[in-house]
């Protein structure tokens, strides 16, 4: 009953507090994502240097995360920026080796098809590669935003912001209600992200096998990947 009598007394911060975590984890996702996608995509042409940079970023990933935000402290401060920039790299490595796995999982052999019916290295990533490379890439996203939802909650610690500000705040007052709401609203978070990106990963799973018509012209992709089978 306090629970309830809680939230509808704190309906209005609530809210407030989500649509911040809301706020933060998609900047940071988004930021990571555009990063990852841009960079994976140049590694898959060198596997020397795809092993370096996911090395690089799995060396990273061990930090604990509260180690990382202190570091950062004195170069970009409290709040917002910190925030962003500690989720981006958390974010980093699950992206990146997502979006490397997902253009190698690419049969060569659609390709070189594609390229001998005319399309340019453009038409042929934005029309072909990412279509087929997708589900494996919103696995990561999936899988990211997940994690950027609990890292997220941590740097309320710096001021950031978000459900994590209802967390310890509970903590230090010894509020149980504000724990309790607080780990329901974090949890729903990660929970609606994970059936989110889930289907979306179905979805473009099953356009990439065809199962799904669209409508095509003479230069659409399953023309290519027909070809090539």
């Amino acid at each position: 009953m306090q629970l309830v009598t809680f939230f509808i007394k704190q309906r209005q911060r609530l809210l407030l507090l989500v649509l911040q975590h809301l706020g933060i984890v998609g900047l940071s996702l988004g930021v990571s994502f555009i990063f990852a996608l841009t960079v994976g995509y140049l590694l898959t042409k060198n596997k020397l240097a795809s092993t370096v940079a996911v090395g690089f970023f799995s060396a990273l990933y061990s930090i604990p995360s509260i180690a990382l935000f202190a570091l950062l402290l004195p170069m970009s401060g409290l709040g917002l920026r910190t925030a962003v920039i500690v989720i981006s790299i958390y974010a980093q490595l699950i992206l990146l080796r997502s979006v490397i796995a997902g253009f190698k999982s690419i049969d060569e052999a659609i390709i070189e098809t594609s390229l001998g019916l005319g399309l340019s290295p453009g038409e042929i990533l934005f029309r072909i590669q990412l279509p087929l490379a997708a589900p494996v890439i919103l696995s990561g996203v999936r899988l990211a935003s997940v994690s950027a939802i609990g890292i997220g909650t941590i740097a309320a610690s710096i001021n950031s912001g978000g459900i994590g500000a209802l967390l310890f705040e509970g903590i230090r007052n010894l509020y149980p209600e504000k724990i309790i709401w607080g780990i329901i609203l974090s949890s729903s978070l990660c929970f609606g992200a994970n059936q989110l990106f889930g289907k979306l990963e179905r979805l473009f799973a099953k356009r990439a096998r065809g199962e799904i018509v669209r409508r095509k012209d003479k230069n659409a992709p399953e023309a290519a990947y027909d070809a090539a089978l």
